[in-house]
């Protein structure tokens, strides 16, 4: 009798220091962006159904930035609680959307999971991520103005990138209705050249000798891509080729913005995509919206929907000039974007017309 509590003893004595991931689990889904498109909203109100139990942090990042296939179980699945039946668990890493290595990644290692992107008009992410990835971290009096910046971005990636004489010219002949997903913007673009071919003309036309100040290293692959990450068709496209189309949702940020609406796409999310069992999650969304304003607060910064206009008034209106600039150039990667989807979840409110009024700016992140 001993004997047999000795060994006892021992083999719980060997399994405290087993690792966690012995008992953890897989993410059933994944958000894979767009940054500031309300990746924190969707993520914290999926989390308020019951049945969904959160990652250890929102953006883990790891297929990404911390990629290494030999340590999936010890680095990755380690931020995933055991799960009870019927439990789902997931997480939301908005840069993975833009890596053209990423969705291999995550089939070879996740091959039944479902992939949510939420989208957003184009032209409001981009003035979004400019003041909160670039005037953010921009030298004081030495801020290009949001036009100066998408001007140039625009002629950069025409005469770089996209164009019949840029690295990937020849796949969008035909206004980016054409196959596109050897496209890797990304490191074949934004990784070849520099903020100074990019934006440089721009900031010494403004700032004469003292430009550089004008281009900050901190974000600058964040607002170097304020069009860039707008073109949400260049970037999806490798997801559908490898995904099943049905694996594959996106969610509209104006939807998300607008409680009543917010709630229909939750339930939406989590019985057509999830399968979770009927949940009411108008408490969960009445509490606010997550990681508003330009200010950097965190991810789990709730702004009450009352004090959203109040928010929302501090920053000037998108110049119009602006957005008849990017809706123009925008609009082909929209439709694009409506083909892969099928027309299954979009279009989105307002989208792609130059004339539409979208001063809605949702800043969740």
């Amino acid at each position: 009798m001993m004997g047999g509590l000795g060994v006892a003893t021992k083999v719980l004595h060997l399994c405290a220091f087993l690792p966690l991931v012995a008992w953890s689990t897989e993410p059933s889904f994944l958000i894979i962006g767009v940054g500031k498109c309300g990746t924190s909203s969707l993520y914290y109100y999926l989390t308020g159904h019951p049945q969904v139990v959160a990652a250890s942090q929102k953006q883990v990042q790891w297929f990404d930035h911390r990629y290494d296939a030999s340590k999936f179980a010890s680095s990755y699945l380690r931020h995933f609680k055991p799960l009870k039946a019927g439990e789902v668990t997931g997480e939301a890493s908005p840069g993975y959307v833009s890596y053209a290595q990423v969705p291999g990644r995550v089939l070879s290692h996740l091959p039944g999971v479902k992939i949510l992107c939420a989208v957003r008009d184009p032209a409001s992410r981009a003035y979004s991520a400019y003041h909160y990835n670039y005037l953010a971290v921009a030298h004081r009096g030495r801020e290009l103005p949001f036009e100066d910046l998408i001007k140039a971005e625009i002629d950069f990636l025409v005469t770089k990138c996209l164009g019949g004489g840029g690295v990937a010219g020849a796949a969008l002949k035909d206004n980016a209705t054409t196959t596109t997903t050897n496209i890797d913007l990304s490191s074949e673009c934004y990784g070849r050249y520099s903020a100074e071919t990019q934006a440089g003309a721009a900031a010494k036309r403004r700032f004469q000798g003292d430009w550089s100040k004008a281009l900050p290293r901190s974000n600058a692959h964040l607002w170097r891509q304020l069009v860039g990450r707008s073109l949400y068709s260049l970037y999806l496209e490798r997801w559908y080729a490898v995904f099943p189309k049905n694996s594959v949702w996106l969610v509209c940020s104006e939807r998300l913005a607008q409680p009543d609406l917010a709630v229909e796409e939750l339930d939406r999310v989590a019985r057509d995509l999830l399968n979770l069992e009927p949940f009411d999650f108008r408490d969960v969304v009445a509490e606010g919206k997550y990681n508003a304003g330009s200010s950097h607060r965190g991810f789990e910064a709730l702004t009450e929907w009352q004090d959203v206009p109040t928010l929302e008034a501090k920053r000037p209106p998108m110049p119009h000039s602006a957005r008849r600039t990017l809706d123009d150039f925008a609009k082909p990667f929209n439709d694009r974007l409506l083909q892969l989807d099928g027309h299954r979840n979009l279009p989105c409110p307002n989208w792609a017309t130059s004339t539409a009024a979208h001063d809605d700016d949702d800043d969740d992140d």
